[in-house]
């Protein structure tokens, strides 16, 4: 009888199945906060240290957030708790990670504009953090002119819509899928009619390139509550079946809304494309079958 043959795992999968939030959370801290990330004159800089001693006042988000240095906006945010949790929560790590993403972009943003001498350890940082952000299917997004960096869900589409509309429109796409959005419907429905009247300009371009997709958009920003109110039964577009609708179904029709919009972004996109490709295709023959 022949012995039943086990698979050794290697190193790597051990390490790879080794996986705890808060270790890795803790790992990504200690790098901002203890080991050194850049030298300048010989001298040590943690993350932490660099920005405050040389970019944190001048920072665009600063006034908004009203915090003085690096210490204040750990501590108004609890970062410190996140780090010693147990068990943090999902909303809790993407605090902590956007805390992380916007001191790294303020930081290279810096960086860039001098010769500073980074150290290995700065590699080791931005890779954990990617690393982390990809196990939870996240990623960043970074408002470069307003210099603020969100973490959002990956999605293909959200990322390819975003390249194909104006920057303030891309902001409104990305925004929506932030998860502080989750649960807020009201702010959804925003987003969704700021989307929706960009859109409806160009819906007789949307009409040759999809004409089903385009009048289902059509009925559905006037009668779920986007355009006009139809949760009032005195308002002259009150609409009974919307208004039945409780807060967490209206959500989850608003995300499919959501898909629906990003997808003819695409497609008017497309359909620009579709005319060059058009010109180049008239100038070679057809195969014979």
């Amino acid at each position: 009888m022949m012995r039943k043959r086990t698979t050794r795992k290697t190193i790597f999968d051990i390490l790879s199945e080794d996986f705890e939030l808060k270790k890795e959370i803790g790992v990504i801290f200690n790098f901002l906060v203890v080991e050194p990330i850049v030298t300048i004159e010989d001298e040590p800089f943690t993350v932490i240290q660099f920005i405050d001693a040389h970019c944190f006042h001048w920072w665009m988000q600063r006034k908004y957030t009203r915090c003085i240095n690096c210490a204040d906006m750990i501590e108004r945010l609890n970062i410190r708790a996140i780090v010693e949790n147990p068990e943090p929560a999902i909303p809790e790590f993407i605090i902590f990670m956007e805390f992380v993403q916007n001191m790294l972009s303020l930081f290279i943003r810096h960086i860039k504009k001098h010769n500073h001498q980074l150290l290995n350890s700065f590699k080791l940082l931005d890779e954990n953090s990617e690393t982390l952000l990809d196990h939870f299917n996240l990623t960043t997004y970074d408002i470069w002119e307003d210099e603020k960096v969100i973490i959002i869900e990956k999605n293909r589409a959200v990322s390819a819509a975003s390249e194909v509309v104006d920057n303030d429109l891309a902001k409104d796409i990305v925004q929506y899928n932030h998860y502080l959005l989750k649960g807020e419907v009201e702010a959804k429905r925003d987003i969704i009619n700021r989307l929706a009247n960009e859109l409806e300009l160009k819906m007789k371009q949307l009409e040759k390139a999809d004409e089903k997709l385009a009048d289902s958009l059509s009925i559905l920003f006037d009668n779920m509550n986007i355009k006009y109110n139809n949760t009032d039964p005195n308002d002259r577009n009150f609409i009974k079946h919307t208004a039945r609708m409780g807060a967490l179904e209206l959500e989850e029709w608003y995300d499919e809304i959501y898909q629906m919009i990003l997808l003819a972004f695409l497609m008017l996109e497309h359909t620009e494309r579709e005319k060059d490709i058009k010109e180049l295709l008239s100038h070679f023959k057809k195969k014979k079958k």
